[in-house]
């Protein structure tokens, strides 16, 4: 992100692995969840600047999230990264992997452009052609 992003130009990156609200009992399925049945690896990526203006990515702070009930309330006040950005950052980022941690093609997921949206799309098993959930949605 930092390498691709303008915006980011003497920034830094926040990234942890998360998934809580998968485990909500509003998320669907609806109900309690038992969590190794239900959690699956989710990776916020979270571009840190000084000139944020959004009180829940302050520089120097940790940044905070809502409550599962008020994640799209909260979500609408920021800006996501058009397909381009996505792709420049999917694109570094697999090179990376290949080029400084040594993974081989197989080991890295592949997909490409959402043939809906345009936005980086992992390949789902049985599809020829990306589509991503909220243009399959």
């Amino acid at each position: 992100m930092i390498d691709v992003l303008p915006q980011l130009d003497g920034g830094c990156v926040n990234y942890w692995e998360a998934g809580n609200w998968g485990l909500n009992e509003a998320a669907p399925p609806a109900g309690p969840k038992i969590a190794p049945l239900h959690r699956r690896v989710h990776l916020h990526l979270l571009g840190r600047s000084r000139s944020a203006t959004s009180p829940a990515l302050r520089w120097g702070e940790a940044p905070t999230f809502p409550d599962f009930e008020a994640r799209h309330r909260w979500a609408r006040a920021n800006q996501r990264l058009d397909a381009t950005e996505c792709g420049a950052v999917v694109a570094r980022a697999t090179a990376l992997l290949h080029e400084k941690y040594g993974l081989r093609p197989d080991q890295v997921a592949t997909g490409g452009p959402c043939t809906a949206c345009g936005y980086p799309t992992p390949l789902d098993p049985g599809r020829t052609t990306p589509l991503c959930s909220e243009c399959r949605a």
